[in-house]
């Protein structure tokens, strides 16, 4: 894992944040889902309890993308 996968998880995240504070639901579940498929710098948990993200926990697709998180 080098710098370039560290900057590509963070600026992933930071994309569905701005979706979803945009109200963008789609785009924001679609990003979260593509940055979960591979090394994220933060757990499901920590997802759960974004300010930002937590906006979409009312769709049942938010859930399905966090538990089906590999794990590092």
């Amino acid at each position: 894992m080098g710098r370039d996968d560290v900057a590509a998880s963070v600026i992933k995240f930071e994309v569905a944040r701005g979706y979803a504070v945009l109200g963008r639901r789609e785009e924001a579940l679609k990003t979260m889902r593509e940055s979960l498929q591979g090394w994220s710098f933060m757990s499901p948990n920590e997802l759960r309890a974004d300010p930002f993200l937590s906006r979409l926990k009312t769709d049942p697709r938010f859930e399905e993308i966090l538990t089906a998180a590999r794990p590092l």
